[in-house]
């Protein structure tokens, strides 16, 4: 109990923070120092590693892998010297089995000039169903004799690269273990079948003998780790979980510590750049651990040596510090002497006696800080509304305004109005606009400096209004600001803000001036909905030039409509949309521009017979009341006039089709009567001349042939089928004269209706 109350004084809590701070220190630095003696030793390990690893590998790469791709380039691509090897897979192997010989010594040759790399070289004809081997000579499948050798390299993903290296290939003739393998298709064509392959072997022991001469294998081992097969000697069996890892392994190079047989290891690669194979170096670490244990016994007694001198220099550091902390605090018990209860002691904690002086004294001074904070909000709200709204403020109240917010009177105001996208803002929840809101106008505020201040505040709607305060009238830092701020806004909330600024004036009552002036930039957002910032002299010009279009091209579009020229009436729309954007048009001119272009367009439906609900479907019928933008109107109009025109065409060609059916029934019913142009248009209640007009636009033939094709058509059908006599038949038909019958009948078949008739009769004599 004595002990813990002796913890409560500021001296005993001094030395004892010391000392846990000295022991903490030793302990750290042990540790990082023990560390950093295990990575450095580690790290001369692996640097050696890699200079040997390099050395082996561009070694094995030349001395194997580049001699069997370049044996297999010196196979496919010298046709010359190759000649007799290429021969068989495009031509038969009877009468040229002289060839065979020749091609299976230059096998042998390029096999004997390899230096003892290349085991064999096997060339696969599929068209011959042949092999030659520079190993196992000549064989020749017969008949339907299986070849499971092609069929499996026809198995093989050639797509990507003509070569495939390969450890394992069971099914090719002759193959073993330990083996390495190049096998190649020929000729390389992607997407068409191939006509053999080309297999060459090099045995493992070509390897051995690159891994067995360096100075890794003094200390540790080399490997060669293939898809299956494991190349190399080592005195501990690797495990298959490390062997895995490092099959697994994606960087080009790299090296990991394993636990081997209970003994540490250290394993580096580099990737083979031929094949998907690792060479290895696999070292001990126990011999350069030693090194590191008496290092890490040397640095334990420092550190204890450390400790003890650290315990007797913080007693006399804390009480030197002690002393005016326990005259500070005497000071403090004095000022309690008003009747609250008194303690005293060195057992009391000096610093809570301090604490509690300080408290209490604080009281009024934090309740009246907070009441100040918490109405500074309110100052700037309604300081800001006033000014941009145009209410008067005295100046010295307006001095006092700007006290209480920390700001000196600036000699230059101007004001920001910021918009926020509508699609974009009216996405986000109530609480997420409020949220944005909220940031918004702190981010802005954040930037405010001696030379440059905004005071921000809501907008009605989905915007924020801006105060500007500055020492000088530049525009560019606030602009710099305000390309920040939206930045800011896209990136965080993916809504848009476009703002205006309004100009610089040297009296705070100019504040409203300048936010009518960003108020109006604004609106040229129907215009060029793309940008975002709007500033400067040629707005407000164009704000006050009240030019206007002339009626003409509106009349020149409701026309194009009438015409059903839809693209003349989007190539209108579109001159018109660029005459509003570059002629110097004020916005509101453009919005009421855009409204006579769908008065006119309405206009238009009711003189067509078109109700509005009919046309304005889908897509249309989202058409809003109040403009969005400029590009919108023409994009909502283009729509519109197309898919008007468009049920106009298909109203008319139903009206064609059904008045063209109509003439053809009534002909087909009154062939015997009078079947004039005027009695048909009668029927239909159509001028004439339109009526001829219609008739050929649908059949391709005029009205006249058509009726002569139709009663020819009734008279053949009548002389095949029935025995009425020619005169009746030509009164059936419409024809009261006989040989103007005739004539026209042999006109349109060749022969008269008497003759027509006898070939009938011929017909049925030899039929009986």
């Amino acid at each position: 109990m004595r002990i813990h109350k002796r913890f409560n004084t500021i001296f005993h809590r001094l030395v004892f923070s010391y000392i846990l701070l000295i022991i903490l220190t030793a302990i750290f630095m042990g540790i990082a120092s023990y560390l950093y003696f295990s990575n450095h030793f580690n790290r001369e390990i692996e640097k050696a590693h890699e200079v040997t690893l390099e050395n082996v590998s561009s070694s094995l790469r030349h001395q194997v892998f580049d001699r069997m791709v370049k044996t297999y380039a010196e196979l496919t691509v010298n046709k010359l010297n190759a000649e007799h090897v290429l021969f068989f897979f495009t031509n038969p192997v009877k009468q040229h089995n002289a060839k065979i010989g020749e091609a299976h010594s230059y096998l042998q040759y390029l096999a004997s000039v390899s230096e003892g790399t290349i085991r064999s070289i096997d060339m696969y004809y599929k068209h011959n169903r042949m092999l030659i081997s520079s190993e196992r000579g000549y064989r020749q499948l017969q008949g339907s004799e299986p070849w499971p050798a092609v069929e499996w390299l026809d198995g093989m993903d050639f797509s990507e690269s003509s070569l495939l290296w390969l450890d394992s290939a069971p099914l090719l003739s002759g193959g073993a273990a330990g083996e390495i393998i190049l096998a190649a298709s020929y000729p390389y064509v992607p997407g068409e079948t191939n006509q053999g392959y080309v297999v060459i072997r090099a045995d493992a022991e070509a390897l051995a003998r690159q891994l067995g001469g360096s100075s890794l294998s003094e200390h540790g081992s080399l490997l060669v780790a293939g898809p299956h097969t494991l190349y190399g000697e080592m005195q501990e069996e690797l495990p298959s979980e490390v062997l895995q890892r490092l099959r697994a392994a994606g960087a080009p190079s790299g090296s990991f510590l394993e636990t081997i047989g209970g003994s540490p290891y250290m394993l580096t690669y580099v990737s083979l750049p031929h094949a998907d194979w690792k060479l290895a170096g696999l070292t001990p670490l126990g011999d350069f651990y030693r090194g590191r244990d008496t290092a890490a016994l040397t640095l334990l007694a420092i550190g204890a040596a450390a400790i003890g001198l650290g315990i007797l220099l913080s007693c006399l550091f804390s009480a030197r510090i002690y002393h005016p902390i326990r005259s500070l605090a005497e000071r403090a018990r004095d000022l309690f002497r008003d009747g609250s209860p008194q303690r005293s002691g060195r057992e009391e904690n000096e610093v809570l006696q301090i604490n509690g002086l300080i408290d209490n004294l604080s009281v009024k001074v934090t309740r009246l800080e907070h009441t100040l904070q918490a109405n500074l909000p309110l100052v700037k709200q309604s300081l800001v509304t006033n000014l941009l709204g145009g209410s008067p403020v005295p100046p010295a109240e307006l001095e006092g305004l700007l006290g209480l917010l920390g700001i000196a009177p600036p000699p230059y105001w101007s004001a920001v109005h910021f918009r926020f996208d509508e699609l974009s803002f009216s996405r986000l929840t109530v609480e997420n606009r409020q949220f944005l809101l909220y940031h918004f106008i702190e981010q802005f505020e954040d930037m405010n400096t001696g030379e440059l201040v905004c005071l921000g505040v809501q907008a009605s709607g989905r915007g924020v209004s801006a105060l500007v305060l500055a020492r000088q009238p530049d525009t560019a830092p606030l602009l710099r600001r305000i390309d920040s701020l939206q930045s800011f806004t896209c990136a965080h909330f993916s809504v848009v803000a476009a703002a205006a600024v309004g100009s610089w004036l040297e009296e705070a009552a100019g504040a409203a001036l300048a936010f009518r002036e960003a108020e109006a930039m604004l609106q040229y957002r129907f215009l060029f909905p793309s940008r975002e910032l709007f500033h400067g002299k040629e707005w407000l010009e164009r704000e006050r030039s009240g030019r206007a279009l002339d009626g003409s091209w509106l009349a020149q579009w409701v026309k194009a409509l009438r015409a059903g020229d839809v693209p003349l009436a989007e190539r209108l729309l579109a001159d018109w949309a660029e005459q509003l954007r570059t002629g110097g048009f004020s916005a509101a001119y453009a919005r009421q521009s855009a409204g006579d272009a769908l008065h006119a367009y309405r206009q238009y439906l009711f003189e067509v017979h078109l109700a509005p609900e009919e046309v304005l479907t889908g897509e249309l019928s989202l058409q809003p009341h109040t403009p969005g933008d400029l590009a919108e109107w023409q994009r909502w109009l283009g729509l519109a006039a197309a898919r008007a025109s468009a049920l106009l065409r298909e109203r008319t060609a139903a009206r064609t089709d059904y008045t063209v059916d109509k003439v053809k029934a009534y002909i087909d019913a009154h062939l015997a009567d009078d079947l004039s142009l005027n009695a048909a248009a009668e029927q239909v209640s159509l001028n004439p001349a339109y009526l001829s007009r219609m008739f050929k636009a649908a059949t391709g033939i005029n009205y006249v042939d058509y009726v002569t094709s139709e009663r020819m058509n009734r008279a053949k059908t009548l002389l095949s089928t029935t025995d009425t006599q020619i005169e009746r038949i030509a009164l059936l038909v419409g024809y009261a004269n006989p040989a103007y019958f005739s004539k026209k009948f042999k006109e349109a078949f060749g022969l008269s209706p008497s003759e027509f008739r006898a070939r009938r009769g011929d017909r049925e004599d030899q039929a009986m």
